[in-house]
């Protein structure tokens, strides 16, 4: 199984916004015009090199082996061999593995991607679409929160290889 995270488009509208500001602010700078040229010319490139590199999906497989993540900060594997529990959380914004600290990553409003520490005081890598329903899973050296939208497709997949506390196989609708 294959679960597609948008890119945000929040990262759009601040280049674009940091675009329209530098080029306005170069059309009424009073220097040559050579420099003005070679100014927009440096801002277009650096924009560019931002959208190229950073704005893009985000992908979450799932496969007999493991879940894969690749995203603009580099992603990560996790092999199924290495879990050591698996738990459902009805509400994560009520439990302990609530992300409260960004260390690196990225994160707006519910959707979150990155490394963050909890609220039990432990750090975690995440991937986050919502902060209701979340999926634990607990390896000897790390512990992963995954919470796409399409949460029911997702643990459906997961269950068919690990097993899950606390999930009854419900259908949760938000």
């Amino acid at each position: 199984m294959e679960l597609l995270f948008p890119a945000p488009m929040l990262l759009l509208w601040i280049i674009l916004a940091v675009y329209i500001i530098a080029g306005l602010g170069l059309l009424f700078k009073k220097n040559k015009l050579i420099i003005k040229i070679i100014a927009f010319v440096f801002i277009t490139v650096v924009c560019g090199l931002i959208l190229f590199f950073f704005y893009r999906d985000s992908r979450l497989v799932i496969d007999e082996q493991g879940t894969k993540f690749d995203d603009f900060f580099g992603g990560f594997y996790l092999s199924w061999e290495e879990v050591e529990s698996a738990a459902f959380i009805d509400n994560l914004n009520q439990s302990e593995y609530k992300p409260v600290l960004k260390t690196w990553g990225f994160s707006f409003g519910d959707i979150a991607f990155g490394w963050f520490s909890l609220k039990n005081g432990k750090s975690a890598q995440v991937v986050l679409q919502t902060r209701k329903k979340c999926l634990v899973i607990n390896t000897i050296e790390k512990t992963y929160l995954f919470a796409p939208i399409d949460f029911d497709e997702f643990i459906g997949s997961v269950i068919d290889y690990i097993k899950v506390e606390n999930y009854s196989g419900e259908k949760y609708i938000d």
